[in-house]
């Protein structure tokens, strides 16, 4: 590797165009060396008031143009988020806007990433409702693609549990794949609880859809 050997009869140079107020990068750039030499060779130069107050006045100036260009930069950004989020939810029907939104919340926090069907976990009976309305009511639906498994404890009755998510997810029991019963003393019985269940849903293009709903609404509330 070879090595520039730099003139040192540029020192004068540069300590001149300091003088005329121009900054580090600048005087580099016209001498064709490291701004870190500039920098070294200026060290205790110290201009003239005159061009002190010109390089103030350049500085605020520059810092400025820096701030447009990032308010610039954020405001770009902030358009094609924008533009993604209406994308996605100009492909929804206007009535059903708020409710798929609803629906995709839910699922956000409560659903199963993967796009090859749309998964719903929880054992809030209230929640599961909810979104399985939601779900029915703004996608065109088949329901004999629900499946639904159900997660149990030793104590309960399971065919009365079973009984009781048919009711609540309106899913025929024929279509109730598994039930897994977690061993639990009678120490540990939690009054109230049904069990948690699993919804599973075959259906591509609508777990795509879901995911893409909230995924534009998080670009576009983190203005990225």
């Amino acid at each position: 590797m070879s090595f520039r050997k730099i003139d040192p009869a540029l020192k004068p140079v540069a300590e001149k165009e300091r003088n005329s107020g121009k900054f580090v990068d600048e005087i580099a750039s016209e001498l064709q060396i490291s701004q870190a030499t500039v920098s070294i060779w200026l060290r205790g130069h110290v201009p003239d008031k005159s061009v002190a107050k010109i390089l103030a006045k350049r500085l605020a100036r520059k810092r400025e143009s820096y701030n447009r260009a990032k308010r610039r930069e954020l405001q770009i950004r902030t358009a094609k988020s924008t533009k993604l989020l209406a994308t996605t939810l100009s492909k929804l029907n206007f009535s059903a806007l708020h409710d798929k939104l609803l629906c995709s919340f839910l699922y956000w926090a409560e659903g199963g990433k993967t796009e090859s069907s749309v998964n719903f976990t929880n054992s809030d009976p209230k929640m599961i409702r909810v979104f399985l309305k939601l779900l029915r009511k703004n996608w065109r639906l088949e329901e004999t693609k629900f499946r639904l498994t159900l997660h149990a404890h030793k104590y309960h009755d399971v065919t009365k549990l079973s009984n009781y998510w048919l009711k609540q997810t309106k899913i025929p029991l024929n279509q109730f794949t598994k039930i897994y019963v977690k061993p639990n003393g009678a120490r540990n019985i939690r009054n109230g609880y049904k069990g948690t269940i699993r919804i599973r849903y075959y259906d591509v293009k609508i777990a795509r859809e879901i995911k893409e709903i909230y995924n534009a609404y998080s670009v576009f509330a983190m203005g990225m």
